[in-house]
């Protein structure tokens, strides 16, 4: 309680209490306003990198993939939300500490009741400064730039996960080859708006996947909405043929990722 009544405080903000957010004084001058704002969070990787490296000698292969962001600051979830009462847990297992929402602020021990309509929702949370955003996740759709369209939409099957099974597949003919080229749009509704975002890997560009290539080739992050950039590439037997593909942004995984699976 000392430390807490010794902190800068928000104005108007008097009921502060432990388990409740500690607020920096940017500018030391005793008060927590306006003054004190500061650009910090962003669920965008400020940093992409990724490195292909194949060697063949006598007989021997070696494939060495690399890749990731950095500067990652927020989290992004995609949950089914019915109306109820919810938390955060840091971990789970044990007793682990628990958060909720209370408005756009994160707080310790308590729940945060939801009476909308069931949902599935977008959620960022940024721990550095205990802060939230949510907004409703509408529709998710794989972008096919070969042919520059939109090839389908993926159901969402609940526990974080979207899945369409048994959709056919076929790459576009080029005079250089077969083009396999894709990526992923959210359609979000903030505050009765609705926006893009865009889903795809971290290189650049990306060689044909085979059954040698790492999980990592399949994560997911936040990317332009270019035409080409930062697209995945099927791999060689989705083409003509049927497959299963599902998004997946919940705790089973590392990463946000997606699989792809031909029947």
């Amino acid at each position: 309680m000392e430390d807490v009544k010794n902190s800068a405080k928000p104005e108007g903000l008097t009921n502060l209490q432990p388990g409740d957010n500690k607020y920096v004084d940017i500018n030391n001058d005793g008060v927590i306003n306006d003054d004190d704002n500061v650009v910090f969070g962003n669920p965008f990787p400020r940093l992409t990198f990724g490195f292909i490296y194949n060697l063949a000698c006598k007989g021997f292969d070696l494939n060495i993939f690399l890749q990731g962001v950095g500067k990652r600051t927020m989290m992004l979830r995609g949950e089914l939300v019915e109306p109820g009462h919810y938390y955060f847990a840091e971990r789970n297992s044990g007793e682990p500490d628990t958060y909720y929402l209370d408005g756009d602020k994160l707080r310790a021990d308590g729940t945060t009741e939801v009476t909308d309509p069931e949902q599935v929702y977008r959620i960022r949370v940024d721990f550095s400064n205990g802060t939230s955003e949510s907004a409703t996740i509408e529709t998710i759709e794989l972008w096919f730039p070969p042919l520059g369209q939109f090839l389908f939409e993926l159901p969402y099957t609940g526990n974080g996960t979207w899945t369409i099974e048994n959709t056919p597949i076929e790459f576009k003919q080029e005079s250089w080859g077969r083009d396999e080229r894709y990526k992923f749009r959210f359609t979000v509704k903030q505050d009765g708006t609705e926006s893009y975002e865009w889903f795809g890997s971290v290189n650049g560009d990306n060689a044909r996947p085979d059954e040698s290539t790492p999980d990592q080739f399949w994560y997911m992050v936040p990317v332009t909405d270019d035409y080409w950039a930062n697209c995945f590439k099927f791999a060689t037997p989705v083409d003509n043929n049927n497959a299963d593909i599902s998004i997946v942004f919940n705790t089973s995984v590392q990463e946000y990722t997606h699989i792809v699976a031909t029947q």
